[in-house]
This record gives C-alpha cells, sequence and structure tokens, in this order.
C-alpha cells in the first residue's frame, strides 16, 4: 500500500509517533552517504528544539 511516506511504515510512523523527525534529501547529495544540506537541516532542528 502507498502511504505516501519516504521509508517503511514501521519506520517513520515510528519515528513520527515518538516525537521525532525524519528528514529526507530532495537531491541527492555531493556523496552517496552525505548531503551538506541534510545536515544543516538535521542541526537546524536540534538547535530549534
Amino acid at each position: 500500500e502507498d502511504f505516501e511516506m519516504s521509508d517503511n511504515l514501521m519506520i517513520e510512523g515510528g519515528i513520527n509517533d515518538s516525537g521525532g523527525q525524519l528528514f529526507v534529501a530532495e537531491q541527492p547529495g555531493e556523496h552517496p552517504f552525505f548531503s551538506a544540506e541534510l545536515f544543516r537541516r538535521c542541526v537546524r532542528a536540534l538547535a530549534h528544539a
């Protein structure tokens, strides 16, 4: 089923239900396993938590 989630329903649902946030890169980063922009989004979210 399509739940319009970026990852597995149990993973993303568990993160959301526990009050967390899931960040997904909109474009590929400069490295296959790292995106500087996604990292900055995570740091901003932590700074405002």
